[in-house]
């Protein structure tokens, strides 16, 4: 096997065979709706600047595209995106419960198209040199990473809270950002469960609650809080 240059993983064949694997594997699948070949430009660190890299990207693109025409591909989700079907971006960026300016800038980013384009997530540009925005649908596909640890195992997260009450603020916050979006598509929060050291789950590892979900379900309501009472009728 001859691997590619200036690549540091991806070794063609092997790539595009665990790709035919993935695909074969997960295609009747009803709960996915998109692949992720890149996130964040592993193994591809050079994908801002570097044709070549760039190029392999394309590939990738259009080779999984070739084998599902089915689903929608994130290129190289979190940044430095070429060609792909969703524009995904990744923000932690939210500050603490001290810092009023980060999360004002914050909410800055997230509040329309043109702010979130010119944004820097991860320190990189939203689009790889020579390619730029199309029309994709925009999507928030990380963000928030709040840590809380009712049994204050060690662990880490983005940020931390330390009583029930500051992590429920802590999301009221960041979600009252990305719902006063008028850019945003959709999003994905970081993350359902703690994943042992990131202790930022919105449940614990076993899955059991760190706090009320009905406290937290009535946060992420909060978006369409009348077609979210239409239904409840």
């Amino acid at each position: 096997m001859r691997c590619r240059a200036n690549l540091q993983c991806a070794c063609g064949s092997a790539f595009d065979h665990e790709w035919d694997e993935i695909i074969d594997r997960d295609y009747n699948h009803p709960s996915i709706v998109t692949w992720t070949p890149l996130n964040e430009s592993w193994g591809v660190p050079k994908l801002q600047f570097d044709r070549q890299q760039q190029h392999f990207a394309q590939a990738l693109y259009h080779y999984i595209h070739s084998l599902d025409e089915t689903r929608l591909i994130s290129g190289d989700d979190g940044w430095s995106q070429v060609e792909t079907d969703i524009c995904a971006f990744h923000d932690y960026g939210h500050g603490s419960d001290s810092e009023t300016q980060q999360q004002a800038a914050f909410s800055e980013r997230l509040s329309d198209t043109q702010h979130i384009l010119v944004s820097s997530p991860g320190g990189k540009q939203m689009f790889a040199d020579g390619f730029s925005w199309s029309g994709q649908p925009i999507m928030l596909t990380e963000f928030g990473g709040v840590s809380y640890e009712p049994e204050q195992r060690e662990g880490w997260g983005y940020t931390t809270a330390a009583t029930p009450a500051e992590y429920l603020a802590d999301l009221q916050r960041i979600f009252a950002a990305v719902y006063g979006s008028r850019a945003l598509w959709g999003f994905c929060y970081t993350q359902l469960t703690d994943v042992e050291q990131e202790q930022n789950g919105l449940l614990q590892y076993d899955r059991s609650p760190k706090v009320p979900v009905d406290k937290v379900k009535q946060i992420l309501d909060g978006y369409h809080p009348d077609a979210v009472a239409e239904v409840a009728k």
